[in-house]
């Protein structure tokens, strides 16, 4: 990924425990596959390989939203089912297959890469 971290998911639950995904701005495409802007690839064969969900970081309003992706496996927002495109809050848990990952942000209404000097 070549912009700066807007946020990151991580994993709290299920394959790949620990580990961290740095999130860019505009979509960002959850799956395992090597086509994936965010690879959530440790072992979980239910998260799809292309687009199991997105997750967007929306630089004018500076805010997130998920939806979910072409994958026939549900994704999970704080435990209920994402059907629609969601607003995203810091600390969420969102869960692709047997795995939860926990939402942080950095870019926020109080920060973004714009008001930086490059």
């Amino acid at each position: 990924m070549q912009d700066p971290p807007v946020g990151w998911l991580v994993v709290v639950k299920g394959p790949g425990r620990g580990r961290a995904l740095t999130l860019g701005y505009g979509m960002n495409t959850i799956g395992r596959g090597p086509e994936a802007r965010v690879r959530v690839d440790f072992g979980d064969t239910a998260i799809a390989r292309a687009n199991h969900a997105r997750l967007v970081y929306e630089p004018r309003e500076r805010c997130y939203f998920l939806s979910h992706g072409d994958s026939a496996n549900l994704t999970y927002l704080d435990g209920k089912a994402v059907v629609g495109p969601v607003p995203l809050a810091p600390g969420a848990m969102i869960e692709v297959g047997a795995t939860t990952l926990r939402f942080q942000a950095l870019c926020s209404p109080d920060f973004d890469w714009s008001e930086t000097d490059g």
